[in-house]
């Protein structure tokens, strides 16, 4: 019975992570992306359900100027068991020097693991929009899409949440699917609401604690964070 229900969890993650038919499509980057403007911390609010939902939660990043050109990026969340992970990694430009485009290498499984990651829109100070396609390795055969919505805060505003809909799109960008972050049990968590997709004035709130602030995150002196380069 455990195997079924792992079974059917990773068909339902896998199905919501978009295999699509055909090459990935071409989404261009923000023309007038300012990568110093972007660097800092993000909170994940909303996102294509995957695999590696198994693996971590509560995922927040860190995007820091390697000096080089280059980002490091340094995820942390928690595991199923409440233990904290770090798993690091790096940003390389796109080849050709597209702007606002990273081929994104990982340590360890988290989204976007080495593969091409285009920032399709921010405004630095509430919001960015990430989005990741990777090809099959039989050329052209199938791709997988994947989204990434970040917050500063941990919190996006209706009408931002709209604007971010309607240039997803614009771009012809499937949305269907996109689930907000399950944050309620996370350290400091706080409310999370989400426009309807029928009527985008009307928020759909998720039932978490009237008190967030009263949640306390505990691990046993016996347990030890996980931290993988």
């Amino acid at each position: 019975m455990f195997r079924l229900i792992i079974l059917l969890a990773t068909i339902s993650l896998i199905e919501g992570q978009r295999f699509v038919s055909g090459p990935c499509p071409s989404i261009p980057s923000m023309t007038t992306f300012d990568k110093a403007r972007f660097l800092g911390h993000w909170i994940e609010v909303e996102k294509t359900p995957s695999i590696f939902d198994f693996m971590m939660r509560c995922l927040r990043v860190d995007y820091l100027d390697n000096n080089d050109g280059n980002l490091n990026v340094i995820v942390k969340g928690t595991s199923l068991a409440g233990l904290p992970i770090t798993v690091k990694g790096d940003g390389l430009p796109h080849p050709g020097t597209k702007v606002g485009k990273y081929n994104i290498r990982y340590g360890f499984g988290v989204p976007f693991q080495g593969s091409e990651v285009t920032i399709i829109d921010t405004d630095y100070k509430e919001f960015a929009v990430l989005y990741s396609c990777t090809s099959s390795i039989i050329q052209g055969f199938y791709h997988t899409e994947y989204l990434w919505l970040l917050s500063r805060d941990g919190t996006l505003s209706n009408p931002t949440r709209q604007n971010i809909y309607e240039t997803l799109d614009h771009h012809k960008i499937n949305r269907v699917g996109l689930q907000l972050s399950e944050r309620s049990t996370c350290p400091n968590s706080t409310l999370v609401t989400r426009e309807s997709e029928q009527n985008l004035g009307d928020p759909v709130l998720l039932n978490v604690p009237e008190k967030p602030d009263e949640i306390r995150f505990e691990v046993t002196t016996e347990d030890r964070p996980v931290t993988i380069n």
